[in-house]
């Protein structure tokens, strides 16, 4: 019915996932959706359903449309396809931003995603398509690949990779960060080696908080880790080794480790 109402009127489709026992989704109900400013503006302007992603049709939805938090909410047009999307306890303001942006066809996920894959070099659309990743909850591994597949490797030092591999490049084992440790000097030469030396740090600092954890396996991880760190040197590599050589003799239960 949504969709046969949305062909009629041109509009886009709002669509409120939520869950049950998700504190940030009752947040939303008792405050944002209740502000007269923010349910006339939707009510005008799109088509508003909203379900509960843990029981029929919800289960379906979140499937296809690869909804893994809540609250989530899509921006969907005529044809079933997500033009825009947004994540987490938004507030008042907040949500209307993302409805104006999800009205923009330039602006919302899927304009951001089209400009993107034509011209991925880009700095200001890697900065807007990055942040409306992020606010979407997504994935952003086809975004970081796409981007270094399509970008030669003697320019991995200019200033949109620099922008990638300090803002969303998060694998210790990636060929990205892996190029960016080989050529330590030369990106402290062009960015300082502060800024270059704390994105390292928070790189490795990040993987090993996944290890201590428990997103990754303790020992085997704590080992690949360690010998990820051997030859690097930047501020903070002694701290992170010294804690990982803990980490392996709580572990291991050998303290000569």
């Amino acid at each position: 019915q949504a969709l046969d109402e949305s062909r009629r009127s041109g509009r886009l489709i709002f669509l409120y996932a939520h869950a049950a026992n998700c504190e940030p989704c009752e947040e939303m109900e008792a405050e944002v959706f209740q502000d007269s400013l923010v349910g006339t503006y939707f009510n005008d302007q799109f088509i508003n359903v909203h379900y509960d992603m843990g029981a029929f049709p919800g289960v379906e939805l979140a499937e296809n449309y690869q909804i893994y938090g809540y609250p989530t909410m899509l921006f969907i047009d005529s044809q079933g396809l997500i033009q825009h999307r947004v994540c987490g306890a938004l507030q008042g303001d907040e949500l209307l931003y993302a409805a104006r942006q999800a009205a923009d066809p330039i602006e919302n996920i899927a304009g951001l995603q089209r400009q993107f894959y034509a011209k991925p070099e880009a700095l200001d659309i890697l900065k807007t398509y990055g942040a409306a990743l992020e606010a979407a909850c997504l994935s952003k591994r086809k975004f970081i690949e796409y981007f270094f597949q399509q970008t030669e490797k003697d320019d991995w030092l200019n200033e949109s990779a620099w922008y990638m591999l300090n803002h969303h490049v998060q694998n210790v084992h990636s060929p990205y960060f892996d190029f960016l440790l080989k050529n330590l000097d030369s990106y402290r030469e062009r960015y300082g080696q502060e800024e270059v030396d704390q994105r390292v740090n928070s790189i490795f600092l990040n993987h090993y908080l996944d290890i201590y954890h428990g997103a990754d396996v303790t020992l085997l991880a704590s080992y690949g880790l360690l010998d990820r760190l051997k030859g690097v040197d930047f501020d903070g590599a002694n701290e992170l080794q010294n804690m990982l050589n803990l980490t392996i003799a709580l572990a291991s239960e050998d303290w000569d480790t």
